[in-house]
């Protein structure tokens, strides 16, 4: 790890150990010591506020998990404003400048209202039990723990989508197909790219563990028709899905605006559970404000 740390820095350490993190969390919620209480009020960046709190290690780490959460509220680089509040409640982990978010809540002048993420069984949740990230109905993955980037997320130039899986989980095609290309590259590692009936849009698939045995490039391939699986190959430092979308002319376009979504909700059976979770959480962000 420590040459991985070299290598690509703390946000891939991050990446990295967060993985660990949220499948332990998979099966329930940490029932060990309270989580910590951050408060802070925005003045210019979320993660320049953190680290006026935290200092810059620790708010740099911390703002990076923030941000998968917030990003599916705000634009973060013209939604957020000097007077907004932040309030995350968080544990360490074993690493330096490492956390798990248990809840963070964020109130914005812009937008008008308040928002709210709560951790239960390794997904994050709004107060109604509504699942945060909003999923793909045509998607390449059907099991995995978060979306960690999206595209160009506060002005990171990041041309895709990110789902942090387990290494070896299933991928399918979303729309039927044909197998354009396959191979291998430095940086992307192992990869897959898909010609989609859909509007000749072309599907990427990168840092795969493999591609499906069998599969050649020129043959067709159905929607939901499993095509790789994730993996950790090339510049990667962590197992998980890069995804991109291209348009006929191969412009990267956002599968989460070009696509149709759907959201998933607690079922009926963890309504109690979440519930009771979700009010332990609003009781230690609201003990801070008394």
């Amino acid at each position: 790890m420590k040459s991985a740390v070299l290598k690509y820095g703390l946000f891939a350490l991050i990446f990295l150990y967060s993985t660990t993190l949220l499948a332990q969390n998979s099966a329930g919620n940490d029932t060990g010591t309270h989580p910590k209480r951050v408060k802070v009020t925005i003045a210019g960046s979320i993660t320049a506020s953190l680290n006026r709190v935290l200092g810059q290690g620790n708010g740099d780490a911390l703002s990076a998990h923030a941000g998968r959460l917030t990003m599916w509220w705000l634009d973060l680089k013209k939604d957020v404003l000097k007077g907004d509040t932040l309030e995350i409640l968080y544990k360490n982990a074993e690493l330096p400048a490492i956390y798990q978010i248990h809840a963070l809540r964020y109130t914005s002048q812009k937008k008008e209202r308040t928002f709210s993420a709560f951790l239960y069984n390794g997904h994050f949740y709004d107060e109604n039990g509504r699942e945060l990230e909003p999923r793909l109905t045509h998607a390449p993955i059907k099991s995995y723990f978060q979306v960690t980037e999206r595209m160009n997320i506060a002005g990171r130039n990041h041309h895709g989508v990110d789902f942090k899986a387990d290494e070896g989980t299933a991928l399918f095609a979303p729309y039927d197909g044909i197998v354009e290309r396959i191979w291998t590259a430095p940086a992307n590692g192992n990869s897959l790219k898909i010609k989609l009936d859909h509007q000749n849009q072309k599907a990427y698939y990168l840092h795969l563990s493999k591609v499906e045995p069998g599969l050649k490039v020129g043959m067709r391939v159905k929607a939901g028709q499993k095509v790789a699986e994730v993996g950790n190959t090339g510049r990667s430092t962590a197992a998980h899905l890069h995804y991109e979308l291209h348009d006929k002319n191969e412009k990267i376009i956002d599968p989460y605006l070009n696509d149709e979504i759907y959201y998933q909700t607690i079922p009926a059976a963890y309504v109690e559970s979440f519930t009771e979770w979700r009010n332990y959480y609003l009781s230690l962000l609201n003990a801070g404000n008394n």
